[in-house]
């Protein structure tokens, strides 16, 4: 199981829509969930932390993480899997993540040099996902 956890209310239509397209064709034995988090609050990284689902393998996703290609991604995917079935990714809103959310991570990824707003960051996520899922079945969707 993955996860995504992330700063935000409700996605705009567009979004939801783009995401359940990648979302739906992720291959078993893979399957992705959502878990969006207000940031309307006054400390919305500590919202963030109460919904960390408890023994999973967290990556946090950070403009200072690992940046990996897609390859090394399907790779250390592959490889966390032998560790925990589930994995959370945790994107952090406008203020990215704080230092109390990144010390529950065990590692911290970086999806571009680039900056994203985090809903875009939730779509290409989902959508490396599904390349992943593709990859790790030698499904041709990679190439």
């Amino acid at each position: 199981m993955w996860t995504i956890l992330s700063a935000g209310q409700k996605n705009p239509t567009w979004l939801e829509e783009s995401i359940l397209t990648y979302q739906k064709r992720i291959i078993k034995p893979y399957k992705l969930e959502f878990i969006l988090c207000p940031t309307h609050t006054a400390n919305p990284n500590k919202e963030l932390i109460k919904k960390i689902p408890k023994n999973n393998y967290i990556i946090g996703l950070d403009p200072k993480g690992k940046s990996l290609n897609t390859e090394d991604f399907s790779k250390s995917i592959e490889k966390i899997h032998f560790i925990s079935n589930n994995i959370v990714f945790i994107i952090g809103g406008a203020i990215g993540l704080d230092k109390n959310i990144k010390s529950h991570c065990q590692q911290l990824w970086s999806l571009s040099n680039l900056t994203f707003p985090h809903k875009l960051a939730m779509l290409i996520l989902t959508e490396q996902l599904y390349r992943v899922s593709s990859i790790l079945n030698n499904h041709p969707y990679h190439k």
